[in-house]
């Protein structure tokens, strides 16, 4: 039985949210899910939204536009499309009072920037959505376009094990696209919490094809960036907490130009 019924997917109409508005139809076509789609109207729009938002236009019209754009996606996406709706207010907290409301079983958004887990993790609106909402979210990069995930990496640190039910997405994934799962510790300076963790974890994900390695990063990012090319990684999971292991590893000098691959999309699951 599938377990992804219903996809809540934000636009704010630029070429970065309507490609993952694209990624998310045909995931929701995969799953057999329904799609609603939400537009959330800043209360100020500035010089900078003049990309998205069309000039002049008056405030009291914003919501009228945005309709009309949102019928034209529905139009184009047919039955797809169970409901979309505008919403005035702060992207984060229109997505939070809409998982809120609408109980989706995943967020499925765009973000931009080359660097899209360092952005992912560093302020940005798909990180804040993240630590708000209860439901796990998938990030699509800008690049990213869709391709069944015939490999998945599973990045963990040693921090605890989540739950299994906080895993079970990732494992539906694999079945779903009968993806190898690769998990991968990344070794910190604290000792795992529990030493029959990886054992856990290779009881749990036992029907579906899998490996469990570990791994000491001279530098973090390169080496991710080295194994999501060297496994062919299509999907790339963590697990996020209020204070991250992985969090504090992306806060690296800005002189540091290294970034993951900007092309992979990126699921996270959370406490």
């Amino acid at each position: 039985m599938n377990e992804i019924k219903k996809i809540l997917i934000p636009v704010d109409f630029s070429a970065c949210s309507l490609n993952a508005l694209e990624y998310g139809a045909n995931l929701g076509r995969r799953f057999g899910a329904e799609i609603l789609i939400i537009h959330c109207i800043p209360y100020n729009v500035s010089i900078a939204d003049s990309q998205i938002y069309p000039e002049p236009i008056l405030s009291d019209e914003l919501e009228e536009w945005a309709n009309n754009k949102l019928k034209e996606i529905e139009t184009k996406l047919g039955d797809l499309v169970k409901r979309s709706f505008a919403i005035a207010g702060n992207a984060v907290d229109g997505i939070e009072e809409s998982v809120h409301s609408e109980k989706p079983d995943l967020v499925l958004m765009g973000t931009e920037g080359a660097s899209g887990l360092n952005e992912f993790f560093i302020g940005s609106t798909a990180s804040n959505v993240i630590h708000r909402v209860k439901c796990p979210v998938l990030v699509v990069p800008g690049k990213a376009r869709y391709v069944d995930p015939k490999n998945i990496l599973f990045l963990f640190d040693y921090e605890g094990l989540p739950d299994s039910p906080e895993l079970k997405n990732l494992k539906l994934f694999s079945k779903e696209f009968s993806s190898y799962v690769h998990i991968l510790y990344v070794k910190g300076k604290k000792p795992p919490r529990h030493f029959d963790d990886l054992a856990t974890l290779d009881a749990y994900f036992n029907t579906v094809k899998h490996s469990i390695s570990t791994s000491i990063f001279e530098h973090f990012r390169a080496g991710v960036n080295d194994f999501i090319s060297e496994n062919e990684i299509g999907l790339l999971t963590v697990y996020v907490r209020e204070h991250n292991f992985f969090e504090r590893l992306f806060r690296v000098s800005k002189t540091d130009l290294l970034a993951f691959h900007s092309e992979i999309p990126l699921l996270a699951i959370h406490e």
